[in-house]
């Protein structure tokens, strides 16, 4: 593997293949590209979607100057580090079939690192992945309707899709590369090897780009799946899985509202439960963190 020491630790710096991730995604996607740099892979996919670039496609980028999260939050991508990838998918859903995706995508990131090897993952409502509590994957989902879809013949998709998804997913990979940035909060976040390293330190770590190709598979073929599985995901959406369940949450929402309260799982539309002082209340959309207090009953 090629590779470079940053503060004691080997990285590896070796690109993606767009060849042999279009291998990994087999007939699931119609083509596979991997970006040297671009501004934000969701921003490069959105503008071939709208073009009407084939779907559906991912793209992979190595390297991102303005990548981005859930509210606009900025997503640190060092080379080597992470991966960065956007699935451009066709859909027709309704707004309670969309609303539950992100729950049902970060799921499918969940599943990809387990079946890596880490045992430990967790998912933070609505679409954060988890390990040991700090955060190894985010997803940012956006949309856009684009003229003249014609999607490729396939039982998975609508013959008259009504929207493009565009999935976002940024992943920690190592943080020796991370690392080089100083302003990174080191203490809440982590990453694929580093977890490895203390959950199995034998275990030999999968390559980024294994890691890369197993990400793609799980979240295409939820997507093939979707909205089909809804249901599936959400009764599985259960503790450990669920990470803010039974803990004391405060949630904000769009206007800045700060409600304070219990977690208690996920609605039938992926709604956080909020168990407060003067009953349940329901958030489709908020910022959650975990109150200082810890677990509640």
């Amino acid at each position: 593997m090629n590779g470079k020491s940053v503060r004691g630790e080997q990285t590896e710096t070796r690109s993606l293949d767009a060849g042999r991730l279009r291998q990994a995604a087999g007939s699931l996607l119609a083509d596979v590209v991997v970006l040297a740099e671009t501004p934000s892979s969701n921003d490069w996919a959105m503008t071939q979607a709208r073009r009407g670039r084939a779907l559906p496609f991912a793209c992979f980028a190595e390297r991102q100057t303005r990548g981005r999260g859930r509210r606009g939050k900025a997503w640190l991508h060092a080379e080597g580090g992470g991966i960065a990838m956007s699935l451009a998918w066709p859909f027709t859903l309704s707004p309670g079939e969309l609303s539950r995706l992100p729950l049902a995508l970060a799921l499918a990131v969940s599943d990809a690192l387990t079946a890596l090897g880490l045992a430990h993952c967790a998912v933070k409502w609505p679409n954060d992945v988890l390990v040991d509590g700090r955060k190894i994957a985010g997803i940012l989902l956006e949309t856009c309707a684009a003229p003249g879809l014609s999607p490729r013949s396939s039982p998975s998709l609508s013959s008259q899709p009504s929207m493009v998804a565009v999935i976002g997913i940024g992943l920690n990979y190592d943080l020796a590369s991370l690392r080089q940035n100083d302003n990174l909060p080191t203490q809440a976040i982590t990453a694929y090897r580093q977890a490895l390293r203390r959950w199995q330190p034998a275990r030999q770590p999968a390559t980024r780009e294994q890691l890369a190709a197993a990400l793609l598979r799980q979240c295409a073929q939820c997507c093939q799946q979707w909205p089909r599985q809804a249901d599936a995901c959400l009764q599985r959406f259960q503790p450990p899985l669920d990470w803010l369940y039974g803990k004391a949450v405060a949630v904000t929402n769009g206007q800045g509202d700060v409600v304070h309260g219990v977690a208690r799982g996920v609605g039938a539309h992926g709604e956080l439960r909020v168990m407060c002082e003067a009953g349940e209340k329901r958030f489709y959309s908020a910022e959650v963190s975990v109150r200082a207090s810890g677990a509640m009953a």
